[in-house]
């Protein structure tokens, strides 16, 4: 379902780095998974909370809010390739994003 992790974040923090530092023209956010994003790691934030273990709550809002700040104003274009559910941080990072091009199918599935 593609949930936001830590993990993931960082991913997409390092996809924002390339398409700036690389010369790239922009960048597209979608995945062949059949749903975009069902939003936040919700057993993770359960899990932290209650093992009260707010750090890594507070790890990943703040990575989540970077993320999210940096897709919106980097100086390169993203657009958001929603296939699916967009739920929570997932529909907030689509919507951060320049453009959204909803489908049916990946965009590039048809690309030659």
């Amino acid at each position: 379902m593609n949930i936001l992790s830590t993990d993931t974040l960082e991913v997409l923090l390092a996809a924002v780095d390339e398409a700036e530092a690389g010369g790239r023209t922009g960048l597209v956010i979608g995945s062949d998974a059949e749903h975009f994003s069902a939003g936040a790691d919700l057993a993770f934030i359960l899990d932290a909370a209650r093992g009260r273990r707010w750090d890594g709550v507070e790890e990943l809002l703040r990575r989540f809010h970077e993320c999210a700040l940096r897709i919106r104003y980097s100086p390169r274009p993203a657009v958001a390739a929603v296939r699916g559910l967009a739920l929570g941080g997932g529909c907030e990072l689509a919507l951060d994003a320049g453009a959204v091009r909803a489908a049916a199918s990946p965009p590039w599935a048809s690309w030659s």
